[in-house]
């Protein structure tokens, strides 16, 4: 980056420290200056307690005014188009649209988006890069990595990925990849990855796991991804969080000095199983994406590959029938039209297997997953 804007804004920075010794209730400061070092100083403060305590913001989860690389990376990615498409990619997919049928912009009855999961997973990087010793370089493409690894979620999530693998050949890893590299799409994600001074090939081998340099978080059964988006997908049933927070369970998968680390991470990955259950596989998870599914196949002829890179929003407008998906007084209707007598789906289980050395992180031997295969119906999950 520009070393006269770095220098402008370090100057700031002492300015405002000056600043707030001088006048350490917030309070105090000039308007004009208060709602700067709120926004540029006092919100990095507040970001290292949150780090230090393990407190998560699942709809802010970065707000660091910080002016370090880092942050500068994420800020600067944040504002690409690439990414800021993915404000409009629902987290869950169309399991969203059940879930939070009506939202009205509270916290408690609010749907999530891929955006605010990846910035999850950059600010959970950041937290093991707190906690561990790496190079400058390796520390960009960290968060790079962990921003833009779901850059080519299609709409509506993994729901319609099966159908335009099977159609197009297409999936959220090629798509990333090919952005990031900027192969057919826009060059501007590998532009300020070079501006950092990043190749866009690096970033692309860890996200394809070659992450041994950063302990298999991008690759392990135990990473970034997976912690962040268990337990935003947890947060939806408004249930107690028992302790357990992505930033505390990075914290412990990365420490792993005693007994409470092992415990921390050992909960994590039951909690999966529990998420699995009640709502990722959940019957009425399934039905969700089958029902989105069976109506994308009822337009396959209309599909292009490009439509794999609209928002939701486009995708609506495009294909109406999608819209009627996404409302509670056509599932009945459309789940009759569309829906085979039983829908085959896979049950996914996740156990621990004590048999593994956490603290030798034997992590792929220790955190283990079946999977057994089973059926249901539109009367198991919708009431008449």
């Amino acid at each position: 980056m520009a070393e006269s804007s770095g220098s402008t804004m370090n100057a700031w920075t002492r300015l405002l420290e000056v600043m707030v010794r001088c006048f350490p209730e917030s309070r105090k400061l000039p308007p004009w200056l208060k709602k700067k070092a709120t926004m540029d100083h006092l919100l990095s403060h507040d970001i290292d307690k949150a780090s230090d305590s393990g407190i998560y913001d699942y709809a802010e989860p970065y707000k660091s005014a910080s002016l370090d690389l880092e942050s500068q990376l994420i800020r600067a990615l944040a504002d690409s188009r690439a990414f800021k498409r993915l404000s409009d990619i629902r987290f869950l997919g169309a399991l969203d649209y059940c879930l939070v049928s009506r939202p009205n912009g509270s916290q408690s009855n609010a749907r999530f988006t891929r955006a605010q999961h990846s910035i999850g997973v950059a600010a959970l990087a950041r937290a093991y890069l707190d906690l561990t010793t790496h190079s400058s370089s390796d520390r960009l493409i960290c968060v790079a990595a962990a921003m833009l690894h779901d850059i080519g979620h299609p709409p509506f999530s993994h729901t319609l990925e099966p159908v335009f693998h099977e159609k197009f050949g297409l999936n959220h890893h090629r798509a990333s990849e090919e952005v990031i590299l900027g192969v057919g799409h826009s060059p501007e994600i590998s532009e300020i990855l070079s501006s950092f001074g990043i190749s866009a090939e690096a970033v692309v081998s860890v996200l394809n796991g070659n992450d041994e340099p950063f302990q298999g978080f991008f690759s392990g059964p135990i990473n970034f991804d997976t912690i962040e988006g268990i337990l935003r997908s947890r947060n939806y049933l408004k249930m107690q969080n028992l302790g357990i927070t992505p930033i505390k369970v990075v914290q412990a998968a990365t420490e792993r000095h005693d007994d409470h680390n092992q415990e921390m991470v050992d909960a994590f990955w039951k909690c999966k199983d529990e998420m699995y259950t009640l709502v990722i596989r959940s019957k009425l998870g399934v039905l969700f994406d089958t029902l989105f599914q069976e109506a994308a196949k009822d337009i396959i002829d209309l599909l292009q590959p490009s439509d794999f890179y609209l928002t939701e929003s486009q995708m609506f407008r495009k294909f109406p029938i999608f819209r009627q998906a996404a409302q509670r007084q056509y599932w009945h209707r459309m789940g009759e039209a569309l829906l085979p007598d039983e829908v085959p789906f896979q049950v996914r289980r996740f156990y621990v297997n004590v048999g593994g050395d956490f603290f030798k992180w034997q992590d792929r031997e220790r955190y283990k997953q079946s999977k057994s295969a089973s059926t249901l119906t539109l009367k198991d999950v919708l009431p008449a």
